[in-house]
């Protein structure tokens, strides 16, 4: 006998280890919450269908929750959107990838927004991590050759 989700939510609003209780409101570290609010709507551990957006080494993730309520390991369906050491990401792919996914025909349209928005953030971040390492290895490479054309005058003039 299943239990409605409110029922639930009255139990798990305040116990979850989940939790994160800061002192501009309670957080929740749920890796399917989409904002990371403490709240019904968002929630995934409630709703009986939600998906999640995240970064996990290096692989961007979707996950979406499949009707067995009962089996934890197979509570999740993982698509992987973008693979680690991937060159060129197409955005606009992963983009019609998640409206594809939120806008089905009865599933959650509400959280499509709060996908994309949580999608863009992850882009902006491996977009700063290639482009700061990128610029790391050509200033690496910058000095080794300020370094090696110096060595070389100092030989000619000692010459």
């Amino acid at each position: 006998m299943s239990q409605s989700p409110e029922v639930i939510w009255q139990v798990i609003r305040n116990n979850s280890c989940f939790l994160r209780k800061q002192r501009t409101g309670t957080l929740n570290s749920d890796p399917n919450n989409l904002w990371n609010k403490n709240t019904f709507r968002y929630s995934s551990l409630v709703n009986k269908k939600s998906f999640g957006l995240r970064l996990k080494k290096g692989n961007v993730i979707l996950s979406i929750k499949t009707k067995s309520d009962n089996k934890p390991k197979k509570a999740y369906e993982n698509v992987t959107l973008v693979k680690k050491g991937t060159k060129k990401i197409n955005f606009r792919r992963v983009v019609k990838s998640i409206k594809n996914i939120g806008c089905r025909k009865g599933y959650r349209p509400d959280l499509t927004l709060a996908a994309l928005a949580r999608w863009t953030k992850i882009h902006r971040s491996m977009l700063k991590s290639k482009i700061l390492a990128s610029k790391k290895s050509s200033k690496k490479a910058a000095s080794k050759k300020s370094a090696a054309s110096t060595s070389t005058t100092a030989q000619t003039k000692l010459d």
